[in-house]
């Protein structure tokens, strides 16, 4: 009764130590857009906008030039160099400066597909701003630092777009050939392209974060299922690599292939697909590299080698710890991929139509249980800590933890180590908002369906909690807790 009357009125007595924060009782948009407005004042805070030495930062300091040659010649050599062996492009050692300038240029002009590609991988800023300078006369835009601000969004993408400041003046432009080339490929083909590998990246990005690791084969059934459009596997694959090169060092997935699997020696390339999966960036090649970099350099203090024999001996280490971290990845995804099969009769698991446009993370924060556990954190803030953002916080430090393994135990002992359980009397209370989450949660373990979705598919129920998390007890003649405004017999109870 207690509990049901601090919910009510929020009159719970507070331990010493911990508030009532801002946030607590405001509907989940006006909370959403608190903690919206929160982040840019932090972020306004952090980077103040200085545009003219933003526009610096991004320029070459040098007279600008409008043919390709031209400008991959205002380039130092060891960036032409790089584009040469990115370009895979043969006896160019022995070039000078100007020959190499005129080689790559070459290579560019005599295949269109290296623009359309540069184009289609771009981050969003670069292709925004190689479309505003194509419209512009001329193909470039030229102003004095003092109209910087007007031009901030800017954000060049050698060597397809340049930005130069030189006597005072900002010049940003597309080399005359590329612009060329830009009016062949049509520039709403690009952006066609462009949306058909987002939505393929976002896709995979999804899917990872919801089963752990997911056949390549099955995604093109689920791309339909989702967007409403038919993908073939080719053009899929083609896209999961497109959007592994966009992402940098900063993969939001990885390719696994079971090399170990039965027929992968004798499999041509193509047949390879069967054997590939989309696993999540906690256990791709990227992530594993940077965890043992690290782990390495935590062994040595963070002190570099000074000869070649330590250089030596470092690489030898860090191959060594990417091998260990390498091993006990596939054999976590073979577990997983043994757990996926021991629940095939349920099928794949559903997908929220919400996840077309939305973020799994931002999806995960929106569940009615989520909501109901940062409502209680709201309520019960530490002294010292930011109002706003302390339950968002909290409650991501426990989504990664949730991914670490179904066991509920996990996320209750993460909960215990942040102090959670010291916020309130009422434990209890703490303990089921938390368990809650956790049913509530897609589970790696389960190819993505999510405790009481499995619960519900296995018994045909639909689960209903109670704001401490408790199963909510609901009579057949009872309102369906749905919201439907029909009985529970005659709606979700049937």
């Amino acid at each position: 009764m207690d509990r049901e009357r601090w919910e009510r009125d929020g009159s719970e007595p507070m331990v010493t130590g911990v508030h009532r924060g801002l946030l607590a009782g405001l509907t989940v948009h006006e909370r959403k857009e608190r903690v919206r407005e929160e982040l840019e004042r932090l972020a306004a805070e952090a980077a103040p906008l200085d545009a003219v030495a933003d526009l610096r930062s991004l320029a070459q300091r040098s007279a600008p030039a409008d043919t390709l040659a031209g400008t991959l010649a205002t380039d130092r050599k060891d960036a032409l160099a790089e584009d040469a062996r990115r370009l895979e492009l043969k006896g160019v050692s022995s070039l000078r400066k100007a020959e190499l300038a005129e080689r790559v240029a070459r290579e560019w002009l005599e295949d269109p597909e290296l623009l359309a590609g540069a184009l289609v991988t771009c981050p969003e800023d670069e292709f925004d701003t190689f479309c505003e300078l194509v419209a512009s006369p001329g193909g470039r835009l030229e102003f004095a630092e003092k109209d910087a601000g007007e031009h901030a969004l800017l954000v060049p993408s050698p060597p397809i777009s340049r930005l130069y400041w030189h006597d005072g003046t900002f010049t940003a432009l597309v080399p005359d050939e590329l612009r060329a080339q830009a009016a062949e490929l049509g520039l709403d083909s690009i952006r066609a392209r462009r949306g058909r590998l987002d939505r393929v990246v976002h896709l995979a990005e999804v899917m990872a974060e919801l089963c752990g690791v997911v056949p390549v084969q099955e995604l093109p059934a689920r791309h339909e299922e989702l967007y409403g459009e038919a993908i073939g596997i080719d053009g899929l694959v083609d896209d999961l690599f497109m959007g592994l090169r966009r992402s940098g060092d900063l993969p939001p997935y990885g390719i696994w292939l079971d090399r170990a699997a039965e027929g992968y020696d004798v499999a041509s390339p193509a047949e390879r697909v069967a054997f590939a999966y989309v696993v999540h960036y906690r256990l791709s090649d990227a992530e594993i590299a940077e965890g043992a970099r690290e782990d390495v350099m935590d062994e040595l203090e963070g002190k570099a080698p000074r000869d070649r024999k330590g250089a030596e001996s470092l690489i030898d280490r860090l191959e060594q710890a990417i091998s260990v971290r390498c091993a006990e990845r596939d054999e976590l995804v073979r577990t997983l991929l043994s757990e996926h099969a021991r629940k095939e009769e349920h099928g794949p698991c559903p997908l929220d139509p919400a996840l077309a446009s939305g973020d799994a993370f931002a999806w995960k924060l929106g569940l009615p249980a989520t909501t109901n556990l940062l409502g209680w954190l709201d309520a019960h803030v530490p002294d010292g800590e930011n109002d706003l953002l302390y339950a968002n916080d909290v409650v991501a430090e426990l989504l990664e933890v949730q991914l670490s393994g179904s066991d509920p135990r996990l996320i209750l002992e993460a909960a215990s180590q942040m102090g959670l359980f010291e916020t309130s009397e009422d434990v209890e209370g703490m303990v089921g908002r938390i368990m809650a989450l956790s049913n509530a949660l897609p589970d790696w373990w389960n190819n993505g369906w999510s405790p009481d979705a499995l619960l519900e598919r296995m018994t045909g129920r639909k689960v209903f909690r109670n704001p401490d998390g408790t199963p909510m007890r609901v009579g057949r003649n009872d309102p369906c807790p749905c919201g439907s405004g029909k009985k529970y017999k005659k709606c979700c109870g049937r």
